[in-house]
């Protein structure tokens, strides 16, 4: 059914482009900015470190080692200079990390339209793998509506419980590593996984197999699910 509903999104390519362009927006100017900024404080770093020597050189050669007040004049131009590679470099950081996402964001719209030139409007011929690409890529979220009926004490059935039940299929208490790499990614969300993800996931495949209820778990263990 939800694959149904992505093959009719993909029916039309140049449309899924234009949400990918949408989607992206400014990216690709403002990361040309970014790099220019970059280009510019390493111009400006690079120019600061040839300049310092010469610069405190000729001050000390104009001032007096033996007074106080010249010594100080050299420790403050000393510690100007420092003050402004700082600054140069704590910039530095914060656009280099702003860099870094615009160019995830822009491989990320590249990889999308070169799936969907691949594939061009034959999305039924796709194998899994490339299928779960192509929902990552364009993150797409299930949502279950209906009425639920009433369970346990507290709380209502879980439509994956019942799923487990109808089919027969015990939920298991833990997933192995090669699950685990097929669930994280949808779990975050979208954003970068956390190493707490694994033990509440787990957590929650434990309350749905034993039909626990959230009264069942004491405040640390409800509050880290």
């Amino acid at each position: 059914m939800v694959w149904d509903e992505v093959a009719k999104k993909l029916a039309d390519p140049d449309s899924i482009k234009g949400l990918v362009d949408e989607w992206l927006g400014t990216i690709p100017e403002r990361a040309e900015s970014y790099r220019n900024r970059m280009q510019e404080i390493d111009e400006k770093l690079n120019k600061l470190r040839n300049t310092r020597r010469k610069k405190i050189a000729m001050l000390v050669a104009s001032l007096d080692e033996d007074d106080e007040e010249d010594q100080k004049l050299i420790v403050e131009l000393k510690e100007e200079i420092a003050s402004k590679e700082r600054e140069l470099r704590e910039e530095q950081e914060r656009i280099a990390e702003w860099l870094e996402e615009a160019e995830h964001k822009e491989e990320r719209a590249e990889s999308m339209r070169t799936l969907v030139d691949r594939i061009g409007t034959n999305v039924y011929d796709l194998d899994k793998i490339d299928k779960k690409r192509l929902l990552e890529l364009l993150r797409v979220r299930v949502e279950i509506v209906g009425e639920s009926t009433s369970g346990q004490k507290g709380g209502t059935k879980d439509p994956m419980l019942e799923w487990h039940r109808e089919n027969g299929i015990k939920i298991p208490l833990t997933v192995s590593d090669e699950q685990w790499a097929r669930v994280e990614g949808i779990l975050a969300g979208g954003r970068q996984p956390k190493p707490e993800d694994r033990p509440c996931f787990e957590m929650l495949l434990e309350k749905l197999r034993e039909i626990k209820g959230w009264h069942d778990y004491d405040h640390h263990e409800r509050m880290s699910a």
